[in-house]
This record gives structure tokens, sequence and C-alpha cells, in this order.
């Protein structure tokens, strides 16, 4: 079972430099299983595998590799929007 969380990335505007900024650093992280971006919203959708732990937990690293990368991030919802898949073309890594 996967756990979906959508993060916000201040910053995070840029339609194919920013993706790729957040994409090379949070690339080490095997938690990560699907990614996805609506620039729009300045928003990141992640989703990982339910038994690693709570969303504040699991996503505290990948928060840290977000601020590497030059943005201000949170942890927003622990859902995606319903448009996501849709939108932000979500990719299984």
């Amino acid at each position: 079972m996967l756990t979906h969380v959508t993060i916000k990335a201040l910053g995070m505007y840029c339609e194919e430099s920013c993706p790729m900024r957040v994409r090379y650093a949070i690339a080490e992280n095997p938690a990560i299983y699907e990614l996805g971006f609506d620039t729009s919203k300045e928003s990141i959708f992640v989703s990982y595998d339910a038994t690693l732990g709570p969303p504040k937990d699991v996503t505290k690293p990948i928060l840290a590799a977000i601020v590497q990368a030059g943005f201000d991030p949170w942890l927003a919802k622990e859902t995606w929007p319903e448009e996501a898949q849709a939108l932000s073309q979500v990719i299984a890594r």
C-alpha cells in the first residue's frame, strides 16, 4: 500500500529546471515510489511504501533535500488532489 503526500515548495515555479533540480536532489532517496509536479501550484506529489512510517517522519529527508535544491518546502497534505495523477505527470521510479 502506498502513502501519498503533497509537498509545497515555494519558489518552484519554472516548468523544466525546477522539477529537474528537485529530481536530482531526491534521486538517492529510496523511499520514493512515485514523483510528480504541478509547478503552477508549486506542488510536488510523492508516494512511498506506507510501511516506512508516518508522512512527517518519511518526508523529513525529502524536505531537507528540497531545501538543498534551493526551495522552501513543507508537507502540505497527507493526500494528493484528485487531479494530481493527470496534471503532474506522476511517474513511478
